[in-house]
Formats: C-alpha cells, sequence, structure tokens
C-alpha cells in the first residue's frame, strides 16, 4: 500500500472520523519513508448574494479557521509520531482532493466517512463517495 517514498495523502475536516483515518495510518498502515500530507479544505458558504463587506469577513473566518485546523494537525501529527505537512485548499472538497492527489502523484488517498445512508448521502453528497468515484489513485476509507 504506501511504501517507501510514496506520497500519502490524507483528508482531515476536524471530524472524528478525519482524525480515525489520521490514527488508522499511523498504527497501521504508516511504512519507514512514507511522506505524508494532510490536506483541508475549508466549508464554502454561497457568497452570491453577499456584499462585499459580508464576503471579506467570511473569507477572514475562513482562513482564521484554516489556520486553526492547520495548528491542530500539526499537534495532532505530533502526537502520533508522524511528520509530515498540513496543506489548506479551497473550492469543492471532493474535486479537490482528487485534483491535489493527481498534482502530487499522491500513491493512496486516507479518509474519514460519516456514514451516511443512501438517501441523505444522494441528497447531501459525501466527499468521500465522490473520491471514490473520481479518483485515479486508490482510497481508503476509514469507518469507525
Amino acid at each position: 500500500m504506501a511504501g517507501t517514498g510514496k506520497l500519502v495523502l490524507i483528508s482531515v475536516d476536524g471530524s472524528k472520523y478525519a482524525d480515525y483515518a489520521l490514527e488508522f495510518y499511523a498504527k497501521q498502515i504508516k511504512a519507514p519513508g512514507d511522506k505524508l500530507t494532510l490536506l483541508h479544505i475549508p466549508q464554502l458558504y454561497s457568497m452570491k448574494d453577499a456584499s462585499p463587506g459580508i464576503m471579506q469577513d467570511l473569507m477572514k473566518k475562513m482562513k482564521a479557521g484554516a489556520d486553526e485546523m492547520k495548528a491542530r494537525y500539526v499537534a495532532k501529527m505530533a502526537e502520533l509520531g508522524l511528520q509530515g505537512d498540513v496543506q489548506i485548499g479551497f473550492g469543492d472538497p471532493g474535486e479537490q482532493i482528487c485534483a491535489f492527489a493527481a498534482k502530487t502523484h499522491a500513491a493512496i488517498i486516507i479518509m474519514g466517512t460519516r456514514g451516511l445512508g443512501a438517501i441523505r448521502r444522494t441528497i447531501m453528497g459525501s466527499v468521500s463517495d465522490y473520491v471514490l468515484h473520481h479518483s485515479h489513485v486508490p482510497v481508503l476509507i476509514c469507518h469507525n
């Protein structure tokens, strides 16, 4: 799976499901020489009808939240004895995860899932479902 010198991409969003995926990697999959990158794509809000002032405020909040998320996962990696980096992207999470994996030549994408039922997943959409069906690299979805 993840071997020497391979880039392992773990999608994180601050949820217990993403934390479980990171912990699963650390305890079950980690191999010497792995290059670890955590990728966080913040929740986007519809801003099509927002005033410039509201848009600017939302962008500041998104950046602050992303910075907090980055710090949280840097600490979490240290706690688990992992070395790697945390990247922040913007856009549709599923599309961005797939694009980042392709751009960086990731060997595998690891992510958690909220475990939505079929009806809720159909209505709400599922990032893990999107990535599973659109990624050109193997995807490991960790259920807890």
